[in-house]
């Protein structure tokens, strides 16, 4: 793969993904979801006079927490390092 790269396309990669992290769909698409649902029920407690409690993030991905994140965030940016020095 390396061979068939211009040498400042992978450098490029790194930058963008330091950025603009790609992948984590679930995650990605939680936030969407939760801001969406939070809105809803903000809206309908305030007719209803009930007492608003928003659904968190974490409660829409079924498979990660905020620790399991950071771990699989940091092995791949230390994996990208790795690469950078090949």
């Amino acid at each position: 793969m390396l061979a068939e790269l211009p040498a400042g396309v992978l450098d490029e990669w790194y930058e963008y993904y330091r950025l603009e992290p790609w992948g984590d769909d679930w995650e990605r698409s939680a936030v969407n979801a939760s801001t969406v649902a939070n809105e809803i029920r903000a809206i309908a407690s305030a007719f209803s006079g009930g007492k608003f409690q928003p659904i968190e993030v974490d409660h829409l991905v079924p498979y990660r927490t905020d620790e399991q994140q950071q771990e699989q965030t940091e092995a791949a940016m230390a994996a990208l390092d790795a690469m950078t020095g090949i």
